[in-house]
């Protein structure tokens, strides 16, 4: 079951940087923010962008608090009420916008 949620994380994960676009490093400003909140349009995930942002911002928290992927995918999933899919989609976003350092490592 971890090995397929990382799966999902990492499928979601490679998506993310087409739908965010070539943008230099990420960090926490409006710029960042609006490019996550166009990547959820995008990807049709309907959400305040008050929320959004919360929401990705408080994943990341998690992670660096030494959270896993599967907490950090069970929090998105319950202060969003997204589905399986939308809630991983959301939560590789927030990790690519916000906390690259979390990104699933390539087996490459």
């Amino acid at each position: 079951m971890k090995s397929t949620t990382l799966s999902k994380v990492a499928a979601a994960a490679l998506c993310v940087p087409l739908a965010i676009g070539l943008a230099g490093p990420a960090s926490a400003d409006s710029a960042t923010d609006e490019q996550f909140l166009q990547a959820l349009k995008a990807k049709g995930i309907k959400m305040s962008d008050g929320k959004a942002l919360s929401l990705a911002h408080s994943t990341c928290t998690g992670l660096q608090q030494g959270g896993t992927v599967d907490a950090a995918l069970k929090h998105v999933k319950q202060g969003s009420g997204l589905n399986a899919t939308d809630a991983t989609a959301f939560a590789g976003y927030a990790v690519y916008s916000y906390c690259r350092q979390y990104m699933p490592k390539s087996s490459h």
